[in-house]
């Protein structure tokens, strides 16, 4: 298994923001790299999956895209599933939260899994604006 590796020369910017009363996304809509090199800023929301896991999703427009990845130093718990609508599997790598993985670590976690993101969307951008999602 390979860990991130993402452009360590973006600069994330992370904005604590609240969470909207409702949301709406389309389920295969696709994230727009063009949206995200216009505004400077992609949202993040962390959901939790259980007490200490939490699940990452990268929210661009009405677009989702859950982006639960393997980062070096910081500790995950891996769950691997079957997609429903491709039948493939996945491996998904959800933030553990505990005493010694508080807010600011999953900060960290959040600038890495979003430079991967970046990377994989094909964007190159100086600085990003992250606004992330205050967990509950």
């Amino acid at each position: 298994m390979e860990c991130l590796k993402a452009n360590p020369l973006m600069e994330i910017e992370i904005i604590a923001v609240g969470s909207p009363k409702s949301r709406i996304y389309g389920m295969f809509t696709e994230i727009d790299p063009f949206k995200i090199i216009k505004d400077g800023k992609v949202r993040v929301v962390p959901k939790l999956v259980t007490k200490t896991r939490i699940s990452t999703s990268l929210y661009v427009g009405n677009a989702m895209k859950g982006i639960n990845m393997e980062v070096d130093g910081i500790k995950t718990y891996r769950d691997v599933r079957s997609n429903y609508f491709t039948s493939e599997t996945e491996e998904l790598h959800y933030f553990v939260k505990s005493k010694k993985q508080d807010y600011e670590t999953y900060k960290k976690y959040v600038r890495e899994v979003v430079k991967e993101a970046m990377s994989l969307l094909g964007i190159e951008m100086d600085k990003l604006i992250v606004e992330l999602e205050v967990w509950n």
